[in-house]
């Protein structure tokens, strides 16, 4: 399981048992509970504030509610949507790198007319090459966007 995964799913919770108050009460035994949402009629989601707790509410041997039928899953919709918020900035990226390599031979052949065949037979080479190097480099971006955070944090 992803370590950095803090929520759970609660499943088949009788009506009368499904409140934030009550999960709140039964859940907040294990650790700080970030955020609850109650869906009826017989579902809620419990956030932890980090792994650890959540796995402990989850190995937990007492019954939810003093209820043996309520499950508690891990709640793989925060997973998936992780996955896709990472999938949508790698995807961002690539898209912003080619634009970059393309501006690069479009500006040399302005400046030399018969580099222009020649940048053409790289740039049609350069399709699968670049999607390699812009994923290094949206990698690159990232940890040097995180560098710059601290740098300008540090200041």
């Amino acid at each position: 399981r992803d370590p950095s995964t803090s929520s759970l799913k609660i499943v088949a919770i009788p009506r009368e048992l499904n409140s934030m108050t009550k999960l709140a009460e039964h859940f907040g035994k294990f650790g700080t509970c970030v955020s609850i949402q109650v869906r009826p009629p017989d579902e809620a989601t419990v956030q932890f504030q980090s792994h650890h707790e959540a796995l402990a509410a989850l190995r937990s041997p007492d019954a939810v509610l003093g209820n043996r039928f309520i499950k508690v899953l891990w709640d793989d919709s925060a997973e998936k949507k992780d996955s896709a918020e990472k999938k949508d900035s790698a995807a961002s990226a690539p898209a912003h790198t080619p634009a970059l390599a393309s501006a690069t031979p479009n500006s040399a052949p302005s400046s030399s007319g018969p580099s222009s065949s020649s940048s053409s037979g790289p740039s049609s080479s350069a399709g699968p090459s670049s999607s390699a190097r812009s994923s290094s480099t949206a990698e690159g971006a990232a940890e040097a966007g995180a560098g710059g955070e601290k740098a300008g944090g540090d200041e």
